[in-house]
């Protein structure tokens, strides 16, 4: 591989803000809505083929051992890692991309090795605060407490890509799915927020199944407790009295 590395392109190459990096994400969902480019060559290739080689590549030319990737301690370096690689394969492959095209198969690829993939924009959202994740078709969404689940549609590829995504974040927790333990319950900290991860897996259910709740980053106020009908108000109340007797 190449040994290039652009890191100046940093900010120009990537998704700026969460909601640039929602819409990267949404205008190239990998493997559901067919993208294609032409290389030099004339060949056509489609986007989402393009994002998975820089994924298979980087995970050729860094493992867990690597050193390069040991010194990756932030996320710029981390970036400018996959950009290397990208920028070797879209080489191999004589593929020129516009800006906005390029971003989205950054993004895509930065999420897929160093995040949660589809999950890093819903972690991203704070008025998410439950994931379900029965199968492919069983993806459902809950946006705030008492809220009801809404399913999602075509946020992975396919089922093994949720099965992926659910060990990567049992794996941060510090926990693994294993055949003598079909349960696992297991916690752990994204974007500041405190997340519990619930996994059954069989003989207990016919796939793995997982129940991911987020929690919000600070205290929630009384008030928005009432309002969003997790307590009542004489519940509130009481509490409020209790703390003022304190």
């Amino acid at each position: 591989m190449s040994d290039t590395n652009d890191s100046e392109n940093t900010e120009t190459d990537f998704p700026s803000s969460v909601d640039q990096q929602h819409d990267a994400s949404h205008e190239m969902p990998p493997g559901q809505e067919p993208h294609f480019v032409t290389t030099e060559r004339g060949r056509v290739v489609s986007m989402a083929g393009l994002a998975e080689r820089i994924v298979e590549e980087f995970n050729i030319e860094f493992d867990e051992a690597s050193q390069a990737l040991i010194e990756a301690d932030s996320e710029a370096k981390r970036r400018s890692l996959v950009r290397e690689v990208a920028d070797y394969v879209m080489g191999v492959e004589s593929v020129q991309l516009s800006l906005s095209e390029k971003a989205r198969i950054l993004q895509y690829a930065y999420s897929e090795i160093f995040g949660y993939g589809p999950l890093d924009l819903l972690f991203a959202d704070p008025k998410v605060t439950t994931i379900s994740l029965e199968n492919r078709q069983g993806i459902a969404v809950r946006f705030g407490p008492g809220a009801e689940l809404v399913p999602q549609n075509d946020m992975f590829e396919d089922w093994h890509h949720v099965r992926r995504t659910i060990k990567r974040l049992l794996k941060d927790a510090g926990a693994e799915i294993r055949s003598d333990i079909p349960i696992v319950e297991a916690g752990l900290r994204i974007n500041g927020r405190a997340v519990n991860v619930n996994v059954v897996s069989p003989p207990f259910s016919a796939d793995v199944m997982a129940d991911i709740r987020v929690h919000p980053s600070g205290v929630i106020p009384l008030t928005a407790r009432v309002a969003h009908g997790m307590m009542n108000e004489v519940a509130a109340d009481f509490l409020r009295r209790l703390a003022h007797s304190a």
